[in-house]
């Protein structure tokens, strides 16, 4: 029931939008929690000759690191131009990067954004940041879509201030029922699983000689991840397939 009714709201806002002459543009928001450490759990045998820099061949991933985790604030869509300047938020709390690591950086696309806060969790004022990003990067392209953002019920997405905000900016919203994220977020049912993937293998390909990833390095794997990952590939399919692009008559 949940499904078919999430459905219907969809279709009537596929509507607003052809009444009004525009052609609907899905957008996903969701956040996911990204680890600052993927090490590998397998290895093998060397002589010792061979060990990397004289030191016993181990891991070296503080508990610290394993532990420290960043929110990925992500944003999909099924247009690949669009895609391309979707917003990218990193946040993660002041502990694990540091003012002068963000100083330091080297040139960052302008749609992906770091941020520092006390805790990387999203807040409702993190949220009104990103919404206003997002209208920014959609200006250009208001003529010819009416922006739609689809998003789960987790509680900071469903502030009245968030809601008003989304009204005054005119994009509308298409909440995913609860427990029906699995089979109804793009980011869920397509993204995260191979984006985790991607993520591990660009990590450990980094280590250094001594099996360390330095963190302005991890951050250069993020943007690597939001760049080469997620603006490079077409994520129709995953609005197709979940109900929200297209007739549905092939679900």
């Amino acid at each position: 029931m949940q499904v078919q009714d999430f459905w219907a709201w969809r279709d009537f806002l596929a509507s607003r939008a052809h009444e009004h002459e525009r052609e609907p543009l899905w957008i996903n928001l969701d956040e996911t929690a990204v680890a600052m450490a993927y090490p590998s759990v397998r290895g093998m045998v060397v002589s010792k000759k061979r060990w990397p820099c004289g030191k016993v061949p181990r891991q070296r991933v503080s508990r610290s690191s394993q532990r420290s985790m960043m929110t990925h604030v992500c944003l999909l869509t099924h247009d690949k131009d669009v895609q391309k300047v979707l917003p990218q938020y990193v946040i993660s709390n002041q502990r694990s990067i540091s003012a002068k690591m963000l100083q330091g950086m080297e040139v960052v696309p302008a749609e992906v954004i770091f941020l520092r806060r006390k805790s990387a969790w999203v807040t409702g004022k993190v949220l009104l940041q990103i919404l206003a990003r997002l209208v920014e990067a959609l200006q250009k392209y208001r003529s010819k879509f009416q922006p739609i953002l689809a998003l789960d019920c987790c509680k900071v997405h469903l502030t009245s201030e968030f809601v008003k905000a989304c009204a005054d900016a005119k994009i509308w919203l298409l909440y995913i029922p609860t427990l029906c994220t699995h089979i109804l977020q793009p980011a869920d049912t397509h993204c995260f699983a191979v984006y985790k993937k991607f993520l591990k293998e660009r990590f450990r390909a980094s280590k250094d000689a001594c099996g360390f990833v330095p963190a302005k390095q991890w951050m250069s794997v993020m943007v690597d991840v939001t760049t080469k990952f997620l603006q490079d590939r077409d994520w129709t399919r995953s609005f197709l397939q979940t109900g929200i692009l297209g007739n549905r008559d092939n679900l």
